[in-house]
């Protein structure tokens, strides 16, 4: 059975929203003589890292955007793209950088991710960043939290007093978002995929968030009648309809989840799209910073 179209959170959709608010800021930063600028780094030629990076640079394009792809070799030294990284970091025509993954085995993502100055980290991954957000700074925010944020408020549920839960894996990108809706009065619980009962913790929620990348994880009878569920998990599984082909799915079962809460994003075209909005928003306010001081205060995103 097809979802209801009123079911779905489409993505896509709240996607466009943030774009077109942005547009009218890239127009005047362009009309000032210069476009933001993002650049996107990338090692060696693993199809992810090319899918992604083809992806953002298109979405940028369709924002007025600058953007430029640096392709490094796969055996490129990791100090070779930490110089890089840095070189980008000092560069004030370049207003955002991120790094194509999965990376080339032999280097450290997290420690190439902090390289990257917290004025450009777009991605919104730097220990900096996640500590404006615990603090409640402003500055730029992490694009998953920001992009389940943008798809709580699509949803138009009331945010105060409501019991938010999340279940997500010790490192999930996900999990700012728990920080963000707690300053918004909301009641946080946050659990693991292995949280004893889990069931019964979801289904006291009036937000669920799911980001533990294992298919099918929360079903039909795990979730609260007319909950809004916010699924960011990714997961390659068979496709039973195409021998020997794959497809996308999230950690929540769509159809069946459909008929019981009250909006659930799909996988795909759920919160990755949001999140691609979001890392891209911040590329146009990261532009706006002070020209004279990178380290000043960020007129940008706040909690």
């Amino acid at each position: 059975m097809r979802p209801a179209p009123d079911r779905v959170l489409d993505g896509h959709d709240v996607a466009r929203r943030v774009r077109d608010a942005c547009l009218p800021l890239v127009e005047e930063q362009a009309g000032a003589g210069r476009r933001p600028t993002l650049v996107v780094v990338r090692i060696g030629d693993h199809p992810a890292a090319l899918v992604h990076a083809e992806a953002w640079s298109k979405e940028a394009a369709t924002w007025g955007l600058e953007v430029d792809v640096v392709a490094l070799p796969g055996d490129t030294p990791a100090k070779k793209v930490v110089g890089v990284l840095r070189s980008l970091g000092r560069d004030r025509a370049v207003d955002g950088v991120v790094l194509a993954r999965p990376l080339p085995e032999d280097l450290n993502e997290r420690a190439l991710q902090e390289t990257i100055p917290p004025a450009k980290d777009v991605e919104g991954v730097h220990p900096e960043t996640i500590g404006r957000c615990v603090l409640g700074r402003p500055g730029l925010v992490p694009s998953t939290a920001g992009a389940v944020l943008r798809l709580v408020d699509a949803a138009e549920i009331r945010v105060h007093d409501a019991h938010v839960v999340i279940v997500a894996g010790p490192d999930a990108p996900v999990l700012p978002a728990g920080l963000l809706l707690g300053r918004r009065d909301a009641d946080v619980t946050l659990c693991r995929p292995a949280t004893a009962d889990l069931a019964h913790e979801t289904r006291q929620a009036d937000v669920l968030v799911v980001e533990a990348h294992r298919p099918a994880l929360v079903t039909a009878d795990m979730v609260k009648p007319g909950a809004v569920v916010v699924d960011a998990g990714v997961n390659a599984v068979p496709d039973e309809e195409r021998e020997g082909r794959l497809r996308l799915v999230g950690d929540v079962a769509f159809e069946t989840v459909c008929n019981v809460a009250r909006a659930v994003t799909p996988v795909p075209g759920g919160v990755g799209a949001v999140a691609l909005a979001v890392l891209l928003e911040n590329v146009v306010r990261a532009a706006a910073r002070p020209a004279t001081d990178d380290a000043g205060p960020l007129p940008l995103f706040h909690y």
